[in-house]
């Protein structure tokens, strides 16, 4: 189990409910801390909680935007 923190460049932010044009458009950073649970060329995919079989609340993060990870330490 590889705990990971990732810092990332979000492109998209979709608010429920009537916003202003000009609320659609920000692009921010994000911290996303969690287990990694697979990694290929293109994507990461961060897991808050697993299992042996499964896991749960996984985000995935295309590797184009990531500015920075760490691989974090365990004991």
């Amino acid at each position: 189990m590889k705990l990971v923190l990732v810092q990332w460049e979000d492109s998209t932010f979709s608010p429920t409910g009537w916003h202003s044009k000009d609320e659609y458009y920000c692009i921010g950073t994000n911290t996303t801390a969690g287990i990694l649970r697979y990694e290929d060329d293109k994507q990461v995919i961060i897991g808050q909680s697993i299992n042996k079989e499964q896991s749960a609340n996984e985000t995935a993060i295309l590797k184009s935007t990531i500015r920075r990870m760490w691989k974090l330490k365990t004991q």
